[in-house]
């Protein structure tokens, strides 16, 4: 299909043709986790790990 002549009918084609792209492009790149919003395991035992060296060990309050 060309690009249509008027206005608003071209913006919307190039609107479209821009989507489709940027849609390819997504389904294209490689993601290190099945779930993008996971994160992969190595990098979720090495923040378990970095935060509980940080995290002083809470001693318990004095009964006396």
């Amino acid at each position: 299909m060309t690009r249509p002549d008027s206005l608003f009918e071209a913006a919307s084609y190039d609107l479209n043709k821009f989507i489709e792209r940027r849609i390819t492009e997504r389904r294209a790149m490689h993601r290190d986790s099945m779930d993008r919003r996971k994160q992969p395991a190595s990098q979720e035992v090495e923040q378990e790990n970095l935060s509980s060296e940080k995290t002083p060990t809470a001693q318990p309050p004095s009964s006396h």
